[in-house]
């Protein structure tokens, strides 16, 4: 009776105002009774459009004063047919609920219902979830693990995809709590598939190098449960590995949970196989039952104890230099700290391919720690045992092969002012959508969205691409001992240069040797300084990029006509 009364009642109401409110449906908006707060998801052409109001399927929602000019960073009061008012708010992120009466936990996907409205495009379907995460299931903002079932109970697995992204029945939602500007692994996300391409990508063109994400706003069980990201797993799919068939293993993919010395590549412990995981390794492809663990064991072994000689005449076998280059350069430009030994992925196309990496779980980056501490220092170089050995022992001229890439993206992905710019990018899409704001009233003190954040990440980023502009390709010189702070004291003026560059040494320097080092580090030309400052001549070399090595200190130098 209380429905049959109240729909004429919305008809009559909106014939007397003359205005048509704008129909919302049950997928794009959400209540939280508790916090009297609603959040509507509105394209914004349509945003205007709810100045005259909001049809529910429940109510009709108007101002109860003047109509305001509607904006996403804000809220505004709205009050219901029946009397219920609400603060509500619109966003353009796509609008995500997840409904369950089962208590959750990290071992046990439990059902649940889940809808995914951005725009026109609407998901609504049998899930199941539990929480992920390790370190991160301290904190009261959870991470969920999803899993896409078909309706009818019997939880048959069924794909689905949301934006541009793949089609899939296995998601996860990051609830970024760590993350204080909540951006941290969403910039690293599409940089790393901007800038690594799979080395099989022609025999596979729908392979993929890792996840990709896209902000949503998350509801749960009738709660607003602020910004997250949505994104797709690492697995055999994405990357179209090859699968196991007549018997044999063909692709591999392992994931590393922790750090060991099988994880670092230091050596192969004797850990015994327990199920799916060996030594900090769990396997992800093939299954359990019919993956050879002697296989990853004798690749780590291979890295941590084969003779030199060995190493550097079979490395480039074993391992797809092209992309270690890659992910050597991609998580110290991002200080991706826990992304070398855990959270990385150890993949193979096929039973003769190379092994390569994928990173994953990267919330700590960008001047943060995985508690979303600070960082104290920006000087380290991050790597693992076999990082450092290709490093040293530099198999397949690794070295050239980083030096090159580096200037390569140097110029482009890696130039500071397009890392910057990404970060920028993503941090406005928050805070002018007013996810932000509604962020830091749901978890306060949690958030840091303001102008010194983002000078933060700026600086951080462009202090670790300064470090690795006097790093990365002084290896080539045969200066480093390992640590960054002594490659960048060495001063230089004016830099660029032309005719001639002056070095400034300490005050108590002693006539010093010089070498200067083209790109590809060869020596172009050498002699002796004498006394604390002395110029070196520039004449008849090439305008570009040189490394100044004097003594033990180095600069990156250069030289334009």
């Amino acid at each position: 009776m209380k429905t049959i009364l109240f729909l004429p009642l919305i008809v009559y109401t909106i014939a007397l105002s003359g205005q048509v409110p704008l129909p919302i449906g049950p997928s794009h908006y959400g209540l939280d009774s508790t916090r009297r707060m609603m959040l509507v998801h509105v394209g914004g052409p349509s945003l205007s459009k709810a100045e005259n109001g909001l049809l529910t399927p429940d109510d009709l929602y108007e101002f109860p004063g003047a109509t305001p000019e509607l904006v996403y960073d804000s809220s505004y009061l709205m009050t219901g047919q029946n009397g219920d008012s609400f603060t509500v708010s619109f966003t353009p992120l796509p609008l995500v609920k997840i409904s369950t009466p089962h208590t959750l936990n990290r071992n046990e996907k439990r059902p649940a219902v889940f809808t995914y409205a951005s725009g026109n495009e609407i998901v609504v379907s049998d899930i199941g979830v539990r929480y992920r995460g390790g370190f991160s299931m301290r904190f009261p903002k959870k991470s969920l693990d999803l899993e896409f079932y078909e309706p009818g109970g019997d939880e048959e697995s069924r794909d689905v995809s949301f934006g541009n992204m793949r089609s899939d029945d296995d998601w996860v939602i990051d609830a970024l709590y760590n993350e204080p500007s909540r951006v941290n692994a969403y910039v690293a996300h599409k940089l790393w598939l901007d800038l690594h391409h799979l080395s099989y990508a022609e025999e596979e063109p729908e392979a993929r190098a890792g996840a990709d994400v896209e902000f949503v706003e998350l509801w749960f069980n009738g709660t607003y449960w602020g910004v997250c990201t949505i994104g797709e797993q690492v697995d055999r799919k994405q990357l179209k590995l090859k699968k196991y068939k007549d018997d044999k293993i063909r692709g591999a993919l392992f994931k590393s949970e922790d750090y060991t010395d099988a994880t670092t590549f230091k050596g192969v412990p004797s850990s015994q196989v327990k199920g799916d995981t060996w030594a900090g390794w769990e396997v992800k492809h093939p299954e359990p039952e019919e993956v050879d663990w002697e296989e990853l064991k004798e690749v780590i072994r291979f890295a941590a104890s084969s003779t030199d000689d060995a190493f550097s005449e079979e490395a480039g076998d074993r391992f797809d230099l092209a992309n270690i280059v890659d992910y050597v350069l991609f998580v110290n430009a991002l200080t991706l700290t826990d992304n070398v030994s855990k959270n990385t992925y150890l993949a193979r196309y096929n039973q003769s391919s190379p092994y390569f990496f994928v990173p994953w779980d990267m919330d700590a980056g960008i001047g943060n720690d995985h508690k979303g501490d600070r960082l104290s220092t920006f000087e380290h170089f991050s790597e693992n045992y076999l990082f450092r050995r290709l490093r040293e022992q530099n198999p397949d001229d690794f070295i050239d092969q980083l030096c090159g890439r580096y200037q390569t993206l140097r110029e482009g992905l890696l130039h500071p002012d397009s890392l910057i710019a990404r970060v920028d990018t993503a941090m406005a899409t928050l805070r002018e959508s007013g996810a932000y704001r509604r962020e830091a009233a749901r978890w306060p003190g949690s958030v840091m969205s303001d102008g010194e954040q983002y000078d933060f990440m700026a600086s951080v980023l462009e202090a670790r691409i300064d470090k690795l502009d006097s790093y990365v390709c002084s290896l080539q010189t045969g200066t480093d001992d390992g640590d960054l702070q002594s490659v960048t004291t060495l001063k230089i003026f004016p830099n660029p240069a032309s005719g001639s560059v002056t070095v400034s040494l300490a005050d108590n320097a002693v006539d010093t040797d010089y070498v200067l080092y083209g790109s590809t580090g060869q020596s172009v030309r050498s002699g002796r300084i004498r006394g604390e400052q002395a110029g070196i001549p520039l004449e008849g070399l090439h305008a570009g990029l040189y490394y100044l090595r004097v003594g033990k200190q180095i600069a990156r130098l250069t030289i334009v006509h």
